[in-house]
């Protein structure tokens, strides 16, 4: 695997899918391989393009086949991984791959990954965090305080990564900016 994997990670909500869409919107030539879990899809989220939603059952198949790069239980028991062979893909068909993952995930996939670009997204400051989680409508106050209480954890892993973007409310596109020089350095 090559250089021109770069694996996106931060914090739930610090907008890893928005940056990844504005990219596509730019015509930029990524492709994001879906990654796995065993959470029910949200609404609007498609079967192979956001996830592969698949059950607990098939998930354990897969780690005992020796599938995935990475996996972890993640918020609410539900298991998240990175399948082998979707990343393979990606690299055949595309000029940047972009993995999409926790921060649990990103630090696993250094081991599997070692010449990738670990680029670890920052919001502008923690309310904004939140209420980017509260405005999406997807998970209960329970679950919201979960993912708020992991910060603190996920941001002392920091520095196990190459880059640091912030994604402030508003400055999406000064993000972007600061990703497309990255993927420059890729190449």
């Amino acid at each position: 695997m090559s250089s021109r994997i770069l694996v996106l990670s931060g914090p739930s909500g610090v907008g890893k899918d928005s940056i990844l869409e504005r990219l596509i919107e730019l015509g930029f030539p990524i492709t994001v391989p879906a990654t796995m879990t065993t959470r029910p899809p949200r609404p609007l989220e498609i079967q192979g393009v956001h996830h592969l939603f698949v059950s607990h059952n098939e998930f354990k198949k897969h780690i005992v086949d020796g599938n995935l790069l990475e996996y972890a239980e993640v918020y609410g028991g539900h298991f998240y991984g990175v399948p082998r062979s979707e990343v393979e893909k990606a690299m055949m068909n595309s000029d940047y791959v972009f993995i999409r993952v926790d921060v649990q995930g990103a630090i696993s996939l250094k081991k599997t990954l070692p010449d990738a670009n670990f680029i670890f997204l920052i919001p502008g400051n923690n309310e904004e965090l939140k209420s980017r989680l509260l405005s999406r409508g997807t998970e209960n106050a329970s679950a919201i305080e979960e993912r708020m209480d992991a910060i603190e954890k996920e941001y002392r892993m920091i520095d196990e990564f190459d880059y640091v973007v912030e994604n402030s409310e508003g400055k999406l596109d000064r993000a972007v900016e600061l990703i497309i020089e990255i993927m420059e350095k890729a190449k």
